[in-house]
């Protein structure tokens, strides 16, 4: 017979809450070597020496202080972790103000940045420095406010004091084979700390060990685990599965399995019987009881509502929100209904019970088999003594075979709850962790301090390649084990992959005295091998940020390229516009390997992109018609960039249907004879002939698309585009 205990979130929800306190109090040991490391970089002036633009001291410096303040800011990303927590209100309540906090930080700081770089100069500096010290002291009110929070939460919601609150259920072996514990024992000996966990997550999914050697040998080698491994995580975990498995022998392995059975076999013959006194007095023996059973409860349930006395059917409404019997309510009806639906289904008792639908006691008792982790617990109820030898007395009914959920009985020593295994948020926050946090602090002030350093220029080059190469490595290095700051450092390895480069294409140009086509030819180079690691960056953190960042780097490979042959504006624009089918097909492979919604950012920046294209290649041909010196021929190169653009907007339309592509494809067919009539500086008759046969062509294609059912919406709307061609030769023939 299973017999289970009283579940309880409070425990996870207490560490969560704090762990957002945590970081606030420990994220200046990263901010703050951050900010000084990205200052010493100068990226204000690297980007005015990028864009040979002449930038005077202070925007220089406005820029340079912005992007540190910014980018340091990011380590506080983590605290959405805490925001966005699906199983606690009360996680997500701190982590909103552990954000809001390290928000008012980062604003405070910018301002501090604005006005040091135009109004007051260093001074500012101090002052800002003083007030940001304040506000991380505040901190700690904040975590006592915090305390506070949690001591009330614990009081609304927490059992009484003498229950077992072990970890949520979960499904469990009852009988491995014994090659399989053979396993287990052999990886919790290993060395490596991942071999351990992964065997101690095993052990968790174990009911029990039948075999008297090998559990010994497996809780031995637990408790070793749990008492001398450095790794806190390993300990933490082994502790739990530990305690478990001990007390699941002090459970099933006693006679106290049994002493229930039979304390409430005999109490539910007492609620069947059709004496009142009989029925009060194994109710007050039920409330000295921290166990029972489904059987139980339904019981209650029928004296709550079919009993002719209603001291009865109070006190047995008062015993079904007990909570023995909410843990036997949680047990078989959480799995069954989530919170939502239960929700949904008290407001419809309450709304039956107003409307006089249902008696209230029948409301009661309905809304009792839902609201068990909804509706505040009842006080805790004073200790009793222990039941009398008569209630004892064996008698076992058939109902009595269904599973009971004690707590213990007063001759049980209360156990200490396991711990649950620790989640990432946890580990994040954990102290191996933290010491982590530390080291790249440390690397930080390293870093920063070697820059600061390299009076002679020629030691610049080398440490922002070593440091570049240290940051990407290190992301890499890092990703499995802890996913988000790999996440950070790979995001500053993306700023200094530009600053790198342009140090280095400074370096060669001043060596080798090479030309501005050179310069050209190598940022291409460098574009196209940024959008290549940012490309993976998508993949290994399956981050939507970074497929948008290698689609701008690619627009910025294709701009050099432009440069490199000194091309004109039109040709540019047609480049970029090439770009542009890059940037579909990106979202084309995003979409097979992830889904819609994580390709739709680069799909509406590849529209977005589009679009901008089309105005500015209309913009030129209107500036252009009026320049005499202007060669013609030039415009051959606008009629090609909007006959991308038909191409672009039909395969949009594949990815992600909308009726407006259609119009959109037809709209772009417009303009394009007036491209042809200019380029070869057609009079009236000859751009009348033009127009005219453009407009036939694209009545012709109009029927030719009607034939085919995946081209049929775009029969009606170029039939229509071929209108305007048409009364234009008309109109310029005439």
């Amino acid at each position: 017979m299973e017999i289970t205990t009283m579940p309880a979130k409070t425990e996870k929800e207490l560490r969560l809450a704090r762990g957002s306190y945590n970081w606030l109090r420990a994220s200046p040991l990263l901010t703050i070597p951050t900010l000084v490391f990205i200052i010493n970089l100068d990226l204000g002036g690297a980007l005015c020496n990028l864009a040979s633009s002449n930038c005077d001291y202070t925007v220089s410096n406005l820029l340079t202080n912005v992007f540190g303040v910014t980018l340091s800011a990011v380590w506080h990303l983590l605290l959405l972790q805490y925001v966005n927590n699906t199983e606690s209100e009360f996680v997500r309540e701190h982590g909103r103000k552990a954000l809001t906090h390290a928000g008012i930080r980062t604003g405070v700081a910018l301002l501090g940045a604005v006005l040091t770089s135009f109004v007051f100069g260093g001074s500012i500096s101090c002052i800002i420095f003083i007030v940001l010290a304040i506000l991380w002291i505040s901190n700690n009110s904040q975590v006592k406010q915090m305390d506070e929070d949690i001591k009330k939460f614990l009081s609304d919601t927490a059992p009484a004091t003498d229950m077992i609150v072990p970890h949520a259920q979960k499904e469990r072996t009852v009988t491995p084979d014994m090659e399989t514990l053979r396993k287990i024992l052999e990886d919790l000996q290993s060395d490596d700390d991942v071999t351990v966990i992964l065997a101690i997550e095993k052990v968790e999914s174990v009911e029990d060990i039948h075999d008297a050697t090998l559990k010994k040998a497996i809780l031995k080698e637990l408790e070793l685990l749990a008492d001398e491994d450095n790794n806190k995580d390993v300990q933490k975990n082994a502790r739990a599965v530990f305690d478990r498995l001990t007390q699941a022998s002090l459970v099933f392995d006693s006679n106290t399995k049994s002493d229930a059975q039979s304390t409430l076999a005999q109490l539910l013959q007492d609620l069947q019987s059709e004496n009142d006194k009989t029925i009060l007095s194994a109710l007050e023996t039920l409330k000295t009881l921290m166990y029972s059973s489904e059987v139980m409860r339904l019981q209650l349930e029928k004296n709550s509502v079919r009993s002719s006395s209603s001291k009865v059917r109070n006190e047995a409404r008062t015993l079904l929100n007990s909570p023995a019997n909410r843990a036997v309510s949680q047990r078989f009806n959480q799995n069954r209904l989530d919170r939502k639906t239960r929700e949904l289904i008290l407001g419809e008792i309450k709304t039956w019970a107003q409307n006089e639908l249902i008696e209230k006691e029948i409301a009661d008792v309905l809304s009792r088999r839902y609201d068990f982790d909804i509706a505040p617990p009842p006080a805790q109820p004073k200790p009793l003594e222990k039941p009398t030898a008569s209630t004892q007395a064996a008698a076992t009914p058939k109902e009595t075979s269904a599973p009971l959920t004690p707590s213990p009985s007063a001759p049980q020593p209360p156990l200490a709850p396991p711990a649950p295994r620790p989640s990432l948020l946890q580990t994040l926050t954990s102290e191996a962790s933290i010491k982590i946090y530390l080291y790249l602090g440390a690397f930080f002030v390293i870093a920063a301090a070697a820059i600061l350093g390299a009076v002679v220029p020629e030691f610049r080059l080398p440490i922002l390649i070593l440091g570049t190469f240290l940051f990407g490595g290190l992301a890499v290095a890092i990703k499995k084990r802890l996913p988000q700051p790999s996440f950070a450092l790979f995001i500053v390895f993306s700023f200094l992959l530009p600053i790198t480069a342009n140090s280095l294409e400074e370096t060669l140009r001043q060596s080798f005295d090479l030309s501005s086509s050179f310069t050209s030819g190598y940022w291409a180079v460098v574009f196209f091998i940024m959008a290549v690691i940012w490309s993976g960056g998508t993949r290994l953190y399956e981050s939507r940020l970074f497929s948008i960042t290698a689609f701008g780097s690619l627009l910025l490979a294709f701009f050099s390229i432009g440069r490199f042959f000194k091309a004109e504006l039109e040709f540019y624009v047609l480049l970029e516009g090439i770009a542009a089918f890059a940037g579909l097909a990106g979202v084309w492979l995003l979409r097979k390997w992830m889904d819609r919604n994580f390709s739709l950012p680069l799909f509406i920046s590849a529209q977005a992109v589009q679009f901008s294209l089309l105005v500015a290649s209309l913009a030129l041909f209107g500036a252009n018609l009026i320049d005499p010196s202007y060669i013609n021929l030039r415009h051959l190169a606008a009629f090609v960039t909007w006959g991308l653009a038909v191409v672009f907007f039909i395969f949009s339309n594949r990815l992600y249907p909308f009726f407006a592509y259609a119009w959109l494809v037809a709209s772009t067919l417009i303009p394009m004879p007036w491209f042809i009539a200019a380029s070869f500086d057609l009079e009236s008759l000859g751009s009348a002939i033009v127009l005219f046969t453009w407009g036939i062509l694209l009545a012709a294609g109009s029927e030719v698309f009607h034939k085919f059912e995946r081209m049929q919406k775009y029969s009606l709307p170029i039939l229509l585009a071929s209108m305007p061609s048409l009364a234009l030769a008309v109109f310029t023939g005439f």
